[in-house]
Parts: C-alpha cells; sequence; structure tokens
C-alpha cells in the first residue's frame, strides 16, 4: 500500500489508514464487491495506522554492533556499511522502536539522500554482500527500493539535480588483489532518475567522490591533485564541476596537507561543512571543518572546537542547525553508540542524544522534510564533437618559481600540451606546443574527456614551470585559465588577450591513441 506525500513530506490521501476503517457505501458501489471484499481483509490486517512524517521525523543509516561485522570487506562501502547495516525513516525520534526500513529486502545500504520533492530517497545499497553496491530509489511511503544503476565496478553517494537526474561515483573503492591489480579509478556519472544509460562527468586521474549538489546548480565533490609524475596524491580536496562536468575547478583545501576529507555538505549560512581525518585511506569518522563559500581558501577551520566526540556525519537541517552522529566518550559513556545529536553554531558540549538506539549505530542522519531545489544550469556540451577549445590567458602570471635555468629573467616561448589517456592512463603523450603571444596568451583546440598537463617552455624547451594533469575539458567546452598555477583568489586585468585573434592551434592526434579508459 502507498501514501501520496504533501509539503515538506506529510503523509495525505486514505493510505495507511486505521485497523478497521473500510470504504464508503458509495465507494462500494463504484469498486464493486469484488473490491469491497479485499479491502475489508487489507483493514484488518494492516495493524494500526503508518505514523506520518513530520519536520521531526528522521532518515538515518543504522549499523549493528555486534563482533566480527567488519571482517573481510571487499571495498570501501564494506566498511561503512557492514552486513545488516540499513536506512530507516524515524517519524517519531522518541520512539526507536518505531522506525520504519526502508532498504528492506538488501543485506547491507547507507548514505541516504531525500529527493527535491521530499517524497523519494536515494541510497547505497547491495541485495546480496557478494554483489557490488549500486543506488537504489525508495519511496518514504513504503515499498521495495528499486536499482536505479547497474555499473560493473558498483555505484555510491548519490545527490539529487535539478533536472531529473542524480549524480553518482563509480565504481566504489577497493584494495589491490590479485583479481584486481589495478583497481579503476572511481568518476562521476548522471542518470536519469527514470532510467537510461549514465554519462560520465570527470575524466581525472584521481578519484572522484562524495559528491553533493550545491544551491546554485554546481558539483562539490573529493578529489585530489596528482603529482607531477600523474601519480595519486597523498592527500584529497574539494572540487566544484558544473552538472555537465564543465569547468573543473580547486574549491578548497589543495595546500593544507596531507589530509583525506569526506562528505562535505553546503549550510544555510554559506559555509561547507565536511569531515576531515589522517589522509592514508577511507575513514570511518573524523573532526567536522569548515570553510566559508565567499572566501573558501582563506577560512578552513574546526566547526565545533569544543565537541571532541568521534563523528561519523553532519547534515545541515532547515532550521540553520545540524544533525550530526557522535560517539560520546566519557566516564559514564565509554561504551556508548553512535547517536545522532542536533548541533547549533554555537553548541560546545554535547546534550540528549535526539536519536539513540542502543542496539545499533546511527551513523547518518538526515531530516526527512523537503530540501531546497538547486538551481539548473544550462550546458554548452557537444557530444558531437570530441574537441574543446582551451585559452590561457597569461602563462607567465604564476606562484611556482622557475624550474628551469638558474636565470629569474628567463620567460616562457611556448605552451606544451600532454594528454594522458589510452591503455595505460598514467602514461603521458605529448600532443604538441602552442607559441605564446607577447602578452603571455595562447589558445589551442585540444581533446576532449582527457586529462591534460600544461608545460611552459623556453626558447630551449627546457621547462620553467608545469601544471600536473589535474583537469580536463567536456566536448565543445571553451574553457580559459588565468596562467600557471596563478595564485588563488586572484582576478586577471580586464584585457583582450592577443591570442584570440588568430585560429586556435589544433592539437588533435588519431582519437583512437587517446581513448580514455571507461
Amino acid at each position: 500500500m502507498k501514501a501520496a506525500l504533501g509539503h515538506r513530506g506529510a503523509l495525505n490521501g486514505p493510505a495507511w489508514q486505521p485497523a478497521g476503517r473500510v470504504p464508503s457505501r458509495r465507494q462500494a458501489r463504484i469498486l464493486g464487491p469484488a473490491f469491497l471484499a479485499v479491502a475489508l481483509v487489507l483493514s484488518t490486517a494492516c495493524g494500526p495506522a503508518r505514523p506520518a512524517v513530520s519536520d521531526a521525523s528522521l532518515i538515518v543509516t543504522q549499523t549493528p554492533i555486534e563482533a566480527g561485522v567488519h571482517e573481510n570487506p571487499g571495498d570501501a562501502l564494506d566498511l561503512l556499511y557492514p552486513a545488516g547495516s540499513r536506512v530507516v525513516l524515524v517519524p517519531q525520534p522518541d520512539r526507536p522502536d518505531r522506525v520504519i526500513v526502508l532498504s528492506q529486502g538488501l543485506r547491507a545500504a547507507g548514505g541516504p539522500v531525500l529527493g527535491p520533492d521530499g517524497r523519494d530517497v536515494l541510497f547505497a545499497g547491495k541485495a546480496e554482500m557478494s554483489q557490488a553496491w549500486q543506488v537504489y530509489r525508495a519511496g518514504l511511503a513504503g515499498g521495495i527500493p528499486k536499482p536505479l544503476t547497474s555499473q560493473p565496478g558498483g555505484a555510491m553517494a548519490a545527490s539529487w539535480l535539478p533536472n531529473g537526474r542524480f549524480v553518482y561515483s563509480s565504481p566504489v573503492p577497493r584494495s589491490a588483489t590479485a583479481a584486481h591489480p589495478a583497481p579503476a579509478v572511481p568518476a562521476l556519472f548522471t542518470q536519469s532518475i527514470t532510467g537510461g544509460p549514465p554519462a560520465r562527468l570527470t575524466h581525472g586521474l584521481v578519484a572522484a567522490t562524495d559528491p553533493t549538489v550545491l544551491a546554485d546548480g554546481r558539483i562539490l565533490f573529493v578529489s585530489g591533485v596528482p603529482t607531477a609524475e600523474g601519480s595519486a596524491p597523498a592527500a584529497t580536496s574539494l572540487f566544484t564541476i558544473n552538472n555537465d562536468g564543465t569547468e573543473i575547478t580547486p574549491y578548497a583545501g589543495q595546500h593544507d596537507g596531507p589530509t583525506a576529507t569526506r562528505r562535505p555538505r553546503e549550510t544555510r549560512d554559506g559555509r561547507i561543512l565536511f569531515l576531515s581525518s589522517g589522509a592514508g585511506g577511507p575513514a570511518l569518522q573524523g573532526r567536522i571543518e569548515q570553510v566559508l563559500a565567499a572566501r573558501p581558501y582563506r577560512s578552513r577551520s574546526v566547526a565545533f572546537p569544543q565537541i571532541a566526540a568521534p563523528c561519523r556525519a553532519v547534515e545541515p537541517t532547515d532550521d540553520g542547525n545540524f544533525l550530526a552522529t557522535l560517539r560520546e566518550t566519557g566516564p559514564d559513556r565509554v561504551l556508548a553508540t553512535f547517536a545522532v545529536y542536533r548541533l547549533s553554531a554555537g553548541t560546545v558540549r554535547l546534550g540528549t542524544p535526539v536519536f539513540d538506539d542502543p542496539t545499533r549505530n546511527e551513523v547518518e542522519a538526515i531530516s526527512a522534510t523537503r530540501p531546497v531545489r538547486p538551481l539548473g544550469r544550462l550546458s554548452n556540451v557537444d557530444p558531437t564533437r570530441t574537441d574543446a577549445t582551451l585559452l590561457c590567458l597569461d602563462a607567465h602570471l604564476s606562484d611556482r618559481p622557475v624550474q628551469g635555468p638558474n636565470n629569474p629573467t628567463n620567460r616562457g616561448t611556448h605552451l606544451r600540451v600532454v594528454a594522458y589517456g589510452g591503455p595505460t592512463p598514467n602514461v603521458p603523450r605529448i600532443l604538441g606546443e602552442v607559441r605564446l603571444q607577447s602578452d603571455g596568451s595562447a589558445m589551442a583546440m585540444v581533446p576532449a574527456d582527457l586529462p591534460l598537463a600544461i608545460e611552459l617552455l623556453d626558447a630551449d624547451r627546457n621547462i620553467l614551470r608545469r601544471c600536473p594533469p589535474a583537469f580536463w575539458l567536456r566536448p565543445g567546452e571553451n574553457r580559459s585559465c588565468v596562467g600557471c598555477h596563478e595564485p588563488h583568489n586572484r582576478a586577471p586585468e580586464n584585457n583582450r588577450p592577443l591570442a584570440v585573434r588568430e585560429p586556435p592551434v589544433k592539437l588533435l592526434p588519431a582519437r583512437s591513441d587517446l581513448t580514455q579508459s571507461p
């Protein structure tokens, strides 16, 4: 039986009626005797009415606390959501015995995110522990969850987009084994909520995970900057792209040291909250940090410096507060489980949990009220093309020292573009060079959907500076950069670059030589 959800998730309509209530005589005449007989049976078998969803209702991920649940994890999500993990609706937080399982029929599930209409929730789940994780959709009114993805390596960390699609990360990260000596790098994909093939958004050499959609329609996610050799970094940080994969942009944390970043979330008052822990792999818990959206490079701080309890997740709420899953430790709560706490901007001490089932760990919690719908964004991606245009405004503008001969007056004369792709993604291939204009600008037509590196060369072809393969361009995208790793928060002068007066230099080798791995 299903019910319709009204504004802010309230249950409406005749579904989930109390036991003993039957259709009226007029309904019986319309529906017929057979239907009336079925209705009479169901009305006595359904039991009490299904609790309505209110502003206080929660959607919570719960994990078991018994020993041995983390044995032989196959991938990162097996650690986060071991067998027996579930997603539940909590109509009344003060009644932990009256939860409604939304992930029924699944062996494990977690990572819920509520849809923009307040009716449906997306989460990662698996029917059997030997299977790959996939994104499922479930209604708050009940029913069996429906799988939306079928990625061979699994899918996770879904987030709703405003255009009837959702974004997620795939494959699920796993350690190298004899069967998987070189695990595929997770990337971001979008897919229609009603079905259809996935579309890949990111094409970097470093994993792209934990996407969340900002109010302005951009996708904020976790990734890293590869080293000069193209290998994976030891730290992760925050990046943004448009919902078509264009304009990959560092957002925050690129120069803050070796930390692991997880679960970024936007707040109503213009902040980005995330979990931070030591680098070296996925962490089950961390501390809550924040940056200001108005100046993300200069504002990183601990969000709740007085709260030392380990944290698994933090989510903003409609009223400007936060739901955090924490484990309070101390003389009286040494063996306490993770529970849901409500925090405000000035919280200095944990109070009574909002929701706590002592038989389980609450590791994630979101409000069941309808979230704010993010803005839509137009796309300039042309799927019929395989190229894109890159414009550098001034290659001499940089915050990095010259790496070539020890000559402070040595200035670059050319830009070399290097692509990574094909059967060996970490092996670079030189696409060619572009002569710099007198103002330091250059423009080239380059292959789309491939990681690109840029090298500033002098007249003798010595490399003066190098930008690692940390960006890509989508088909038909026109992208400009300010300089060679230019200083952050610095806008270029409002001059028309000389490079746009000439056609872009074509650096387009045979596409078969540079096909990005799926």
